[in-house]
C-alpha cells in the first residue's frame, strides 16, 4: 500500500467469512479484543443477563488421560449475574451436536 493509499481504497476480491475459525481468532481470539467479542456475543445470543466477561481458551486443549481425545473450548464467559458458561464456535449443525456438546 503506497503513502497515498487509504484502507477506504482497497477492494476485496473476494468476501471474509467471520465463521472461518482463522478469520474468528483474528477478529476476536486476542486478550486485546475482548471487548468487542463480548459485544459480539451480546449481540448474536441476546442473553437474558448480558455476558460482561470472557477468557480465551488455551488452544493447546487438555486430556484427562493419555487415551482421551483433547477438548478444545473456544471462549469461557461469565455474565452479569456471575454465571459461567463455555461458548463454542459451530459452522453447522452437526447430526452429533447434542452428543458432542454432553462431552
Amino acid at each position: 500500500m503506497s503513502a497515498a493509499t487509504t484502507a477506504d481504497d482497497i477492494l476485496l476480491t473476494h468476501p471474509i467469512d467471520p465463521w472461518v475459525d482463522v478469520v474468528f481468532k483474528a477478529l476476536f481470539g486476542s486478550p486485546s479484543h475482548t471487548d468487542l467479542l463480548v459485544d459480539f456475543l451480546n449481540a448474536v445470543l441476546r442473553p437474558e443477563n448480558p455476558i460482561v466477561g470472557v477468557q480465551l481458551a488455551d488452544p493447546a486443549g487438555e486430556r484427562l488421560g493419555v487415551a482421551d481425545k483433547a477438548v478444545t473450548l473456544d471462549v469461557k464467559a461469565r455474565d452479569a449475574s456471575g454465571r459461567a458458561f463455555n461458548v463454542e464456535l459451530q459452522r453447522w449443525r452437526h447430526p452429533a451436536l447434542a452428543e458432542r456438546a454432553l462431552y
